[in-house]
């Protein structure tokens, strides 16, 4: 038996679900500014993934597979017959999102917030950036795993130099999802496969104020052309655009869903 995630919800249960997924170093309580925005008229339910909870006991963390079977129990708990499901999902949780919806189905609209489904370096700086502070992160794992003390230290230190709202209760044991990446990449047995492109409208939104970008050159572009689906950089915001710029966000997905809620009943109505 799979077992859902560790949530928080709002909102009755009767609405549409828009279930928000974190990433690293955060938890569910990242989306407070979207869930009291928009739990009047959906169900909102804001997971934890395993291991990002103040005293949880994780060493190996649950690989990708695992999170996205747990992730479709959780919609299995929440979701009421017949509600449409809105996915949402910042950094490691847009990742989660994409293959969530890539290996079930069943997902109306994704909104994922800076971080896209193929990230490919713009320059050697882009791409030594990326590698050094990925496996920067899975060195403090692998030493929390002897000295969570030094583990948990050097994880909180790059959490803080990063801006992370929860820099201060960041842990080294919320690191495996780099670890179980970089497994991938090495073995050649991507999760997410090549090209992938949603089968359902997506927004997707990304900090404009950063020297690096999470996603590939082409992926926004890409994101323009696909039906109902639209990709907007936040200015004023970093990685953490739905704490940087709350309103703004807010703004976008209401604007976007209420759009892509006229597309869709103008669509059924022909």
């Amino acid at each position: 038996m799979v077992l859902p995630l560790i949530y928080q919800a709002s909102g009755a249960k009767k609405n549409p679900l828009m279930l928000f997924v974190h990433g690293w170093p955060d938890n569910e309580t990242l989306w407070q500014s979207q869930v009291a925005e928009f739990s009047s008229r959906y169900h909102c339910v804001a997971v934890r993934l395993p291991g990002f909870g103040p005293n949880e006991d994780i060493n190996a963390g649950a690989d990708f597979e695992e999170l996205a079977a747990r992730l479709h129990a959780t919609v299995a708990e929440t979701r009421q017959p017949g509600a449409s499901l809105t996915l949402v999902g910042h950094d490691w949780g847009a990742y989660l999102s994409y293959l969530y919806e890539q290996r079930y189905g069943g997902v109306d609209r994704l909104i994922t917030m800076d971080v896209g489904a193929e990230v490919k370096p713009s320059s050697v700086v882009h791409a030594g950036f990326l590698v050094s502070y990925q496996w920067y992160l899975i060195g403090a794992w692998a030493l929390g795993k002897v000295a969570p003390p030094a583990g948990n230290f050097l994880s909180r230190l790059f959490a803080k130099a990063g801006g992370a709202p929860a820099a201060d209760l960041t842990r080294s044991r919320m690191n495996y999802l780099y670890a179980h990446f970089w497994r991938q990449i090495l073995s050649g047995t991507r999760a997410l496969r090549p090209g992938y492109e949603p089968a359902c409208p997506i927004l997707f939104l990304y900090g404009a104020d950063k020297k690096f970008l999470f996603h590939a050159p082409d992926w926004e572009k890409r994101i323009n052309e696909l039906p109902g689906s639209e990709a907007h950089g936040i200015l004023g915001a970093g990685h953490w655009l739905m704490r940087d710029q709350p309103r703004l966000v807010n703004g976008l997905m209401e604007e976007w869903l209420r759009g892509e809620a006229r597309c869709r009943k103008a669509s059924s109505s022909r």
